[in-house]
């Protein structure tokens, strides 16, 4: 991809971003060598699940006396995915859990069908200045391009 990228537009840099996952700094290291990223935390879904992203839509669909038990659903979703021998910080694996308990908590309405475009059209337009979240995100991301 990175070679379509440079013959349609020659002047542009190509990076690739991936996930923290459980990678040892070592390999961390490796991957960020050519100038690539990897995330600080470990799945892009840990900052879009984020505790203050879930306040950001609970708070924009007005239902602010639910902020604690959405904030469970995502709680009950991590336990759950523990459960099942994942990590406590991969959100990833927890992702489908937490789209369709908040979607029922909240009653939310055309937020996408599925977990991902949940999460790519609903959660990731609330990520904005200056939540902690967003700050994290431009931080390893933003901050760190040549």
């Amino acid at each position: 991809m990175r070679k379509t990228f440079a013959n349609i537009l020659p002047t542009a840099k190509v990076l690739a971003l991936c996930d923290r996952d459980d990678r040892s700094p070592a390999e961390v290291a490796e991957f960020e060598r050519s100038g690539d990223i990897v995330l600080g935390w470990r799945n892009i879904e840990s900052y879009l699940l984020a505790d203050d992203v879930i306040e950001t839509v609970v708070l924009r669909e007005g239902k602010d006396h639910l902020l604690a038990d959405a904030l469970q659903v995502k709680a009950d979703a991590v336990a759950a995915s523990v459960a099942r021998g994942n990590a406590s910080d991969d959100l990833k694996s927890a992702a489908g859990e937490i789209y369709t308990n908040l979607e029922r908590l909240l009653t939310l309405q055309r937020c996408g069908n599925s977990t991902d475009t949940f999460l790519r059209d609903t959660l990731a337009p609330l990520v904005t200045a200056p939540m902690v979240t967003c700050q994290a995100l431009k931080a390893v991301v933003i901050d760190r391009l040549p």
